[in-house]
């Protein structure tokens, strides 16, 4: 069993540790390689783009003689042998660069990676979120008596309320998301994962 600790946003203190079942996972890094090339080459989006003959602006008609002149033979201007003409076999921005991999390893590398975080305790459970009006200042407060302010901290919430955002648009240590959006990438670029239930956390860890 993991104990994870819950804090009181209203009074600022800690309440009590919450124990956690512990799921059996294989130290393996090559969990969260497969997870993180395939979330970046997800992203990945093809930029270089050329025109082919069809894709030229230009004049159809035949600039001279099919045969007789001992040169190669020259359809229309749009002939990639001109200047201004299409490319031959050039890139396109049709590619993708999407990767599949097997739901196990997405699984495996969320153990894996919640697993690390528990053991190191940076992952927290916080109570009476939305019962402080969303106040900037209550959180920075809890930060700053409890942890480092230059420190990253990822919020997952269970709804979602516009004002949360906005707010804290200009901390860029904190990030504020919904518990649908979460992800492998955030879990790690973050230090502290902090929670407003315990039932997000169980339905992460065990998906």
């Amino acid at each position: 069993m993991y104990n994870i600790k819950m804090y009181d946003l209203c009074n600022l203190k800690f309440l009590k540790n919450i124990k956690i079942k512990k799921l059996k996972c294989i130290k393996n890094k090559f969990l969260l390689y497969f997870y993180f090339k395939k979330y970046l080459s997800n992203k990945r989006f093809s930029t270089a783009n050329t025109k082919n003959r069809s894709l030229i602006r230009g004049s159809n008609k035949k600039i001279c003689k099919q045969k007789g002149l001992g040169v190669a033979r020259k359809g229309s201007i749009k002939n990639p042998l001109f200047k201004g003409g299409g490319v031959i076999f050039g890139p396109t921005n049709k590619k993708k660069y999407n990767i599949k991999i097997n739901k196990k390893i997405i699984k495996k590398s969320y153990i894996y990676i919640l697993n690390e975080k528990i053991i190191n305790d940076e992952i927290i459970i916080i109570n009476n979120f939305y019962f402080i009006n969303n106040s900037i200042k209550k959180i920075i407060k809890f930060i700053n008596k409890f942890f480092y302010l230059n420190d990253k901290f990822l919020f997952i919430l269970k709804e979602k309320k516009y004002n949360i955002y906005k707010k804290y648009k200009n901390y860029k240590n904190i990030k504020i998301i919904l518990y649908n959006n979460i992800n492998i990438f955030l879990l790690k670029k973050y230090k502290y994962i902090i929670f407003d239930s315990i039932y997000i956390l169980k339905k992460i860890y065990n998906k």
